[in-house]
């Protein structure tokens, strides 16, 4: 039986560990927090429940997949439930536009709202649609190693549409050429933030994400997103991953081009392949460098995706005109991401993205309460993240600009997480939530490939490797990344698409 070991208990190294044993290894997983999960976290403060990285579920049959490869049914673990509509985007002008994964209703909304948009919204989701069935085996189900995929027999049929895949276009110069308003632009362009990005600057082909959210719909799990997490961790258990919480991987040993043990909590584990789920960046940094590999050029040089100022309100009442998902856009949306990606500070002009998940689940909050909670973009570094000062007049800003959405609410706990807790909690340099962005019209093709370069038998898997960041994406990358692992083991090339 050979041994693998798994740094990092988030949803790629879950979903690895899981294929791999599940495949017949033995799974050692190696976790530095106490409870697995990583980002697919929750908190709770005197009756409310808090998520604290994702707040929705897309593409749930990404997850219904890696149960039933155990052997097991999702419905037995987890209770979903669809949320509609999948999010309510609010102006400062008074203008509010509902998004309905129904797309009769859509329209019909689009009509309501921006009426000279209403005959081009269709044919630009129909778009997303073909987007994502011509990219979906290229850039989600499996490995992706460069350019030269492209030229595998498998992928020749996408060489025709490369014009189309949006590769050479930014993801607002693409829908300005669709859409007549200005609002409905920054709506669709607002999904570059799903892996951290600038919709002025990441290439049009992300706008496949419209399809995935609004086509495919969205769900919401009964308990919060924890209990993701929590089922992935009872299923680990169930399986016999040999589960190993608050214990942090100190360094790695290798014996020519193959890493032959680890250690953690001063025991050595000798291995047969080894499986990071962390940040790339700092596995380099923490990891590889300190055993001799170096760490690409393109890895240390490349943009990181943006970071996060998040705040956790316990509110007192209901909030008849909010849905769960929320967004109030910001009066000067260019300058928001100049602030984040050129400045490098936390934008004076900021959207607010609020999720209240006690709309779907009651549970989550009190009789009469509702927990909030905030997400503004920031940088991945920059002074203002160091200074407690700083934090709080911030915080006070996004609730006064709150008001100018007619917002005041009755705070009764307040908490947070902001970016150097993200950088420490989840070894991600900077605080970078995604990893490398995808700025830059090329940025799709130069992302970390899922096995280091130089090395037989040490993978990636995560948000900040191949296919990206974002809950499916990542428990995509532990599928890849198993089954690479699978067939390194088996003696095949893992260079095989």
């Amino acid at each position: 039986m050979n041994r693998i070991a798994v740094i990092g208990g988030g949803g790629a190294g879950l979903a690895a560990a899981l294929r791999l044993r599940c495949a017949g290894h033995e799974v050692l997983l190696f976790e530095k927090n106490a409870t697995l999960g990583g980002k697919i976290a929750s908190h709770r403060h005197e009756g409310f429940t808090f998520d604290l990285g994702p707040t929705v579920l897309t593409m749930p049959f990404v997850l219904r997949d890696l149960f039933r490869h155990c052997g097991r049914s999702l419905a037995d673990y987890v209770e979903l439930h669809r949320v509609e509509p999948t999010c309510r985007y609010h102006w400062s002008d008074g203008t509010a536009f509902d998004a309905w994964s129904n797309g009769p209703h859509l329209v019909e909304e689009v009509r309501r709202v921006f009426p000279d948009d209403a005959g081009a919204v269709q044919a630009f989701l129909d778009h997303s649609e073909r987007l994502y069935d011509a990219t979906r085996e290229l850039f989600l189900f499996n490995p992706f190693d460069g350019p030269r995929e492209f030229l595998k027999p498998s992928n020749l049929g996408i060489l025709p549409m490369l014009p189309r895949l949006g590769l050479a276009r930014t993801m607002y110069a693409s829908l300005r050429r669709r859409f007549v308003s200005p609002k409905l632009v920054q709506v669709m362009g607002r999904f570059a933030t799903y892996n951290g990005s600038s919709p002025y600057r990441a290439p049009a082909t992300l706008n496949v994400i419209p399809h995935v959210e609004i086509g495919m719909g969205t769900w919401y799990p009964r308990g919060g997103m924890g209990s993701i997490a929590a089922a992935l961790a009872r299923l680990a258990e169930e399986t016999g991953v040999l589960a190993h919480p608050s214990t942090a991987v100190e360094r790695i040993e290798l014996r020519g081009r193959r890493v032959i043990s680890l250690s953690a909590n001063a025991a050595s584990h000798d291995l047969d392949a080894l499986v990071a789920n962390t940040d790339v960046l700092w596995a380099y940094r923490n990891l590889l460098g300190p055993a001799g590999i170096p760490a690409p050029a393109a890895v240390m040089r490349g943009e990181r995706s943006c970071s996060g100022f998040v705040m956790l309100l316990a509110v007192r009442g209901v909030h008849r005109g909010l849905a769960h998902h929320n967004i109030f856009f910001s009066d000067d949306y260019p300058d928001e991401f100049r602030d984040i990606f050129e400045r490098k500070r936390l934008p004076r002009a900021m959207t607010i993205y609020l999720s209240i998940g006690s709309k779907s689940d009651p549970s989550l909050a009190p009789e009469g309460c509702e927990n909030w909670y905030i997400l503004v973009n920031a940088p991945e570094s920059g002074i203002e993240h160091h200074d407690a000062g700083a934090h709080e007049a911030y915080a006070a800003s996004i609730l006064e600009r709150l008001k100018a959405f007619g917002l005041e609410p009755e705070i009764q706990w307040r908490g947070g997480l902001m970016p150097l807790e993200i950088e420490s909690r989840y070894n991600s340099a900077g605080g970078a939530i995604y990893g490398a962005s995808s700025n830059g019209l090329l940025s799709m093709l130069r992302r970390p490939r899922n096995r280091v370069p130089g090395l037989e038998n040490f993978f990636f898997a995560g948000g900040s490797t191949h296919p990206g960041g974002g809950l499916p994406l990542v428990l995509l990358s532990g599928d890849i990344t198993a089954r690479l692992v699978s067939r390194y083991l088996a003696g095949e090339s893992v260079n095989k698409g």
